[in-house]
Formats: structure tokens, sequence, C-alpha cells
């Protein structure tokens, strides 16, 4: 191959340009750049040999050799599948690695980074903690958006300069993120993220002012105009673009459209039932001398996975809570009385006679006792709780006792009886409302 510098030049350009439009392995990169370039000099030698001058067989050679975006997407489709070199390829196509990154690469690196693994802990977060409606939801969501933002992070690496656009996007999408998380998980929510988010404000200053430090001229490759200038530019088909930020928009809503969805795998008020019954025992003047309480409860179905699939794998799960008050009457302005626990209140499964385990109870009439592992309750069981006490001479009745059940602060039953009556749990829109 002895042709002139100007015409290997133009050969070589032109070969650059396709290699430049296509998506390949980078280790084949000489390899196709030789094989080309063969191609394109045996047209000019053809172009040569049928009488046209050098310059003229170079523009002959180039214009029959086919325009570059065509030969980039044939050569994407030679390593890859159709859908991959019509998506992928034209996104993250293969670009020579440039030396000396401006500085203002590594601020939107990080920006790009980071929106890429909140979506991968999204999905993490949906597996491990959420119901199995909203966990499907959440997932799928964050899945999309990680797709999305997987492609904008190659891209980027890739020195492809639409992504930049899209780190403004991801941008608000991280914010939106720190905020699902915040609202969803506000105990144990970790403190890297509030981390995350003072330094994502530092992001947004980058945005607002592309960090024109001056007069400090050696900060000058900071701004990000010096950054759009260094990634390389080729046309996008509209259609790609605005399906990836669709994909990073949706899928970043779904996890708070989850959370707001009723679960329909989780129990309500409807499916429960909760009862008292009331024993008073009274000496010959017709004192109350004695009280025997029962409460029960009983699920017409349970939640699944009311905590996440991992609690459900590993076993165990969340405490349910009742609450207890028994409380004598008030004759004559005498201070009220309240019946001590004559003994440690007992539980069982009615349908089988199993114990049931729960907390230690208070020894006074007003009690909070928890109820571990109330995943194991089993629907169509009956359990009851039976509570004793004793209460000093003189007095006369007792104020009606309330009996509450508190299901995962989801929602609070509450059951209401005087000496001898049975009653049957209503629904309270506050936790706890035992008493009078």
């Amino acid at each position: 191959m002895n042709e002139p510098p100007g015409i290997e030049a133009r050969l070589a350009a032109h070969v650059e340009s396709i290699l430049n439009g296509a998506a390949f392995r980078r280790r084949d990169r000489d390899d196709l750049a030789e094989e080309l370039y063969g191609h394109l000099w045996q047209r000019w030698q053809d172009a040569l040999a049928s009488g046209l001058d050098e310059e003229a067989a170079a523009d002959q050679a180039i214009r029959s050799f086919g325009e570059p975006a065509r030969l980039g997407r044939d050569v994407t489709l030679a390593y890859h599948s159709r859908l991959y070199a019509s998506t992928i390829g034209v996104l993250v196509p293969t670009v020579t690695d440039a030396k000396g990154k401006p500085r203002a690469y590594w601020v939107i690196y990080f920006l790009l980074f980071t929106t890429f693994w909140a979506m991968a802990y999204g999905q993490a977060a949906a597996l491990m903690s959420w119901t199995p409606l909203r966990a499907a939801i959440g997932f799928s969501g964050t899945l999309t958006a990680f797709t999305a933002a997987s492609l904008v992070f190659q891209a980027y690496r890739a020195r492809q300069r639409w992504a930049l656009g899209f780190a403004r996007l991801e941008l608000g999408l991280l914010f939106w993120w720190l905020g699902v998380l915040w609202w969803a998980n506000p105990p144990g929510l970790p403190a890297s993220l509030v981390g995350a988010g003072a330094g994502l404000g530092i992001v947004c200053l980058a945005f607002s002012w592309p960090l024109r430090l001056r007069p400090l001229s050696s900060w000058r490759d900071l701004r990000l105009r010096s950054l759009s200038a260094w990634m390389y530019e080729r046309p996008v088909p509209r259609r790609l673009l605005v399906g990836i930020g669709a994909m990073m928009i949706v899928g970043s809503a779904m996890p708070a459209v989850a959370l707001s969805l009723h679960d329909p795998t989780q129990i309500g008020p409807a499916d429960m039932q909760v009862g008292l019954t009331v024993a008073c025992t009274r000496s010959a003047s017709g004192e109350v001398s004695g009280v025997d309480v029962t409460a029960s409860f009983l699920f017409k179905r349970t939640d699944v996975w009311p905590t996440g699939l991992v609690d459900a794998l590993q076993g165990g799960g969340p405490a349910d809570e009742i609450a207890l008050a028994v409380e004598g009457a008030r004759p004559n302005g005498i201070p009220m009385i309240t019946p001590q626990l004559t003994r440690a209140a007992t539980g069982r499964d009615t349908t089988d006679g199993a114990p049931l385990a729960f907390g230690s109870t208070g020894q006074d009439g007003r009690s909070v006792t928890a109820l571990p592992d109330s995943a194991s309750f089993e629907a169509g069981h009956r359990y009851e709780v039976t509570s004793n006490y004793s209460v000093a001479p003189g007095l006369a009745d007792i104020t009606p006792i309330t009996f509450g059940y508190d299901h995962l602060e989801r929602f609070y039953l509450q059951a209401t009886a005087g000496c001898g009556q049975t009653a049957v749990g209503h629904t309270v829109s506050q936790l706890y409302v035992i008493g009078p």
C-alpha cells in the first residue's frame, strides 16, 4: 500500500468514523480497522485503474464504500444480535479511549454511579421488607430504571454526549429516590444516604454554576462546557432517548405507587375477630372480690410475607400487641381502685390446645403485652388470653373493661365489656385507646 500521506489520512479517517459508530469488542478494533482499510484501499486502487486521479479516486472509493452510520451498524450486527445493534449498539458504541479526562467528568461520573446503585438498593429493599404486591411492583420498577441507568452509565463511560443530558434527569430521580426510601423506612434509613444527599447538593451546584471558580485557570476544566466539548457526539434516534427517559421516570415512580396501594395479600379489620368476656366474683355483701377476663382473637386469613421475603425465608416475624385495662369504679368520690393481677396471664390456642407465648404483663390493671412471632398464627384458630385479678375490699363495681389488639400498627380492634358481659371488637382509629 503505497498511497500518498494525504490519501492515507482520508481513508483512515473514513475507517475511524465507521468504527466510532459501531459496537464491538475493544480488543478487536485494530483488526477491524485493518480489514476495513484494506477494502477501502482496494476500491481506491480500482478507481485509479479506471483513469481517475488520486483525489477523485479517493472520493469515489469513499462514496462507494458507504455511509459511516450504515457501515457501523453492519459491523455491530456482525458481532451482536439485531436487537442489540438497534438499541445498545446505537447508544453505546465503542470509541477510542482518550487520556486527560476533564475534572468535571468525575463529578458526573459520581452522579451516574450513585444513581446506578440507588436503583440496585431499591430492588433489594423491595424484596427484603415489602409485602408481595408492593415488592413485585417496586422491584419491576426499579429493575426498569436500573436497566436505563446502566445504559446511561455505559454511554457516559464511552464518551457519548447524550448521556450528559440524562445526568440532569438522574439527579432529580436520585433525590426522588431518597424521598421514597425515607418514606418507606423512616426508622432504618441508612445514614450513608443522608451523606449521599449532601454530596449530591454539591453536584446541584455544579449544574447551576458549572464550577466557574475563577480566577484560578487550572480549575477551568471543571466546567461542564469543557466536558461537553470533550465528549463524542453522534446521532441517536429520538425514540431510543425517549424510551430510556420513560424507563427511568416510570420505573422510579413505580415504588412510590406501590407504597400507596392496598396490598390484597395483607389482612384488614374484616379478616379478624376480637372478643372479650368478663366474669366477676362477688362477696355475700355484693362487693366485687375477683375478676376473670378472657380475651380472644381469630384470624380468618393471615398475611403473606408481612415484612418481606427475607423474613419469610429466615423464619420468625413481627410482633403484634394486646392491651388490657381493668379499673375499679369511683363510688362517692373515693379514689379509683386498680385490681391487681393475681397470677401471670396465660394464653392458648383453643383449636389444638397449644400454649400461646407472649411477653410479661404488668401487675396493675392496665397493660400492653407483645405477642412475639405473630406471623405463626394460623387462620381459623381461636386464641385466648386469660387474666385473673383480685381487688381490694369495698369495691362495689368495676368500670367496663377494655381489650385491644394491634396488628402491626396497621389496624386496631377494641372490645369493651362489664361484669357478666361478652363483647366483640370494633375498629378504632387510634392505637391503644384503652380504658373508659
